[in-house]
């Protein structure tokens, strides 16, 4: 059987969208699979009116389910003539088991009544029937409003439910609406109600002007908009973000040439390009230089009436957000960069300086500099309009003060990246004044407690994590970060980053290892990732279990070592040479195991003998040392 469920709504922002179609199938399936009902797969789909799910192959029924339950215990459950009591009576009536079915099972709590249970599994109809409410009512939306007697809380007014399992419909409701099997089309070019099954579905809403497929939405938008840029000479400026938020605004997008002023092209294409991406959600055009053109791509929710028209006036708004733009960096330009300095950035400073010293970096002059101008453009007329623009208006505006390309560079990047995914600093001073930056944010701020994070202190530590690793920053990070608590947080973002790539086993047990130095720690993964560690581990584990467990001194003393097998494993671990050379290091600890085999063949460690059981556990305590230089094997057996 298959399922076709639709919410329709009034237009859902763009985030909403996206939040939702992420969010609901991975919550259905995991509620399918609770409630005992297999599937094949489940897709999501989202436009501005309607949320879409499809679940393929799902099963007409629950699954059977055979299941004890354990009661109160034997001495409350039955009487002394071994009767069931009003106690085991009332437990077995309230789960509906009859009492010939009901025994005693001893187990960990002692003796107490059980009965073996079979649930049927009940029709999928019924299942979705109470699911599907629950699914749709849980998608975490950021902001959620209320508009009927039930008071029930969604994104945006829920409009029309359709529900189809096969030719069957699923009844529920949600803030009075009631489920059904009518949709409509495109709010506009076709708004009327019609009854659709199964195999009617998706040609009706591709007849009605619904592309109900964000990709197919994308790439429609991406194909026509080159086409509009190609036609005056110039180049799209490919925005894959813009693209995103734009496709989940729109259910039949129609992309339309729109053109400004050529004279606005004077101020820096910076605050162009950010008022036509951030506020009117407009595509830029290049030319071959990837000079600004004065032209953009706008995407219509629909094929209008009069194209020019509307282009005309989408230039009009486009022209009032210019001319602020062009006031604010005029007024702007009547100072220096430096003039906006409102109070001296000493402590950005104190740690640009220190990151500096650890990193030998001689540039000092300039990074000095960079620090004390890279937060003035925040006290500027155009960043107060275009928040978005700091950092790039303080380089714009630094090099036409004459700052130093390395300053002016700097500045423009010690924000970067200001997301997942964002590039980092390409300028070593650019990514010393970015760490300093999220230095002196960590560590003068409150770190949040729970998903709130105002001061966006998750991602300045996700993003130093990052610049260190790219650059191959060799720091410490306890020695930079003298908070426990600030460096616990900045660690754990840390793990998160290699956990993005590296299984958690490898990144656990070589955590311990690198001793707050990120760029070790990466090495240690790669090169036990490289490595086949499951042929050794249980044998090093086997070692640390052993050293571990005593507590007394262990000295290496080689005097007290006679048998051949202890001479062996001395001799093999004196040859392993402790080294940044991980590859080699892991190489040369492999030729330990069929030693340390043989070892642990032909040796008793735990001996009465004082001496010899501290030499034994000594010469493990050298393996166990230089085991650990690279890993904590113990931590690689599951």
């Amino acid at each position: 059987m298959n399922l076709i469920v639709e919410i329709g709504c009034e237009e859902l922002p763009a985030s909403a969208v996206q939040v939702a179609t992420e969010f609901l199938p991975k919550q259905l399936g995991e509620d399918l699979q609770s409630a005992r009902l297999n599937f094949e797969a489940i897709e999501s789909f989202g436009t501005p009116r309607r949320l879409l799910l499809l679940v393929l192959n799902l099963s007409a029924a629950q699954q059977d389910l055979d299941s004890e339950v354990l009661g109160p215990k034997v001495e409350i459950a039955f009487d002394s003539a071994g009767q069931l009591t009003q106690a085991g009576l009332g437990f077995l009536k309230a789960r509906n088991i009859d009492p010939k079915n009901a025994y005693q099972k001893t187990g960990d709590k002692g003796a107490v009544l059980a009965a073996k249970v079979h649930e049927k599994g009940r029709p999928a109809l019924a299942v979705l029937s109470e699911l599907l409410p629950k699914v749709i009512l849980q998608i975490p939306f950021q902001k959620t409003m209320r508009w009927e007697k039930s008071k029930t809380r969604f994104a945006r007014p829920i409009r029309w439910l359709l529900a189809l399992l096969d030719k069957h419909i699923v009844p529920f409701e949600i803030a009075g609406i009631q489920s059904s099997n009518k949709t409509c089309g495109h709010r506009f070019m076709s708004p009327d109600f019609h009854t659709v099954t199964q195999e009617t579905y998706f040609d009706f809403l591709a007849k009605n002007h619904v592309i109900f497929d964000r990709e197919k939405r994308k790439a429609f938008i991406l194909e026509q908009a080159h086409k509009l840029a190609q036609s005056v000479g110039g180049h799209l400026n490919e925005d894959p973000d813009l693209l995103n938020t734009v496709a989940n605004l729109v259910e039949y997008p129609w992309p339309i040439l729109g053109d400004f002023d050529a004279e606005y092209l004077k101020i820096p294409q910076e605050i162009l390009i950010c008022e036509m991406r951030e506020h009117q959600k407009y595509f830029s055009i290049f030319d071959s230089q990837k000079n600004l053109m004065p032209y953009f791509v706008i995407v219509a929710g629909s094929k209008p009436v009069a194209e020019k028209q509307l282009a005309a006036g989408n230039a009009r708004v486009l022209k009032a957000r210019f001319a602020d733009g062009a006031f604010y960096y005029h007024e702007d330009l009547k100072k220096n960069l430096a003039d906006f300095v409102s109070e001296s950035p000493e402590k950005l400073a104190a740690w640009a300086h220190k990151l500096a010293r650890a990193l030998d970096f001689k540039d000092t002059k300039n990074l000095e500099r960079a620090a004390y101008l890279c937060k003035a453009d925040l006290n500027t007329g155009v960043v107060g309009q275009f928040p978005e623009l700091q950092g790039v208006i303080g380089s714009v505006y630094a090099q036409k003060g004459h700052e130093s390309p390395e300053v002016v560079q700097a500045i423009r990047e010690h924000y970067w990246p200001k997301f997942s995914g964002d590039k980092t600093p390409s300028s070593t001073l650019g990514a010393i004044l970015s760490l300093a930056d999220r230095l002196n944010t960590l560590t003068t701020r409150k770190l949040p407690k729970g998903s709130a994070d105002p001061y966006g202190l998750r991602r300045a530590a996700i993003g130093l994590a990052r610049i260190i690793l790219e650059h191959d920053f060799r720091l410490n990070l306890k020695e930079l970060i003298a908070d426990d608590e600030i460096l616990d947080f900045v660690m754990m973002r840390a793990k998160g980053v290699f956990l993005e790539s590296h299984p958690v086993l490898v990144v656990d047990a070589t955590q311990s290892a690198a001793s707050f130095d990120l760029c070790a720690w990466q090495a240690r993964i790669q090169a036990l990732e490289a490595f086949d560690y499951a042929a050794v581990s249980a044998v090093f584990k086997r070692v640390s279990n052993i050293v571990l467990k005593d507590s007394g001194i262990k000295t290496l003393a080689p005097n007290n070592l006679r048998e051949p097998s202890e001479t062996a494993l001395l001799n093999q671990i004196n040859a392993v040479q402790v080294t940044d050379d991980y590859p080699k290091m892991l190489r040369q600890l492999a030729a330990l195991k069929p030693v340390l085999d043989q070892f642990f063949e032909d040796i008793m460690v735990m001996v009465e003998d004082l001496e010899l059981r501290q030499a034994r556990l000594g010469l493990l305590g050298e393996v166990q040392r230089k085991a650990s230089y690279i890993a904590d094997f113990s931590k690689l057996t599951q």
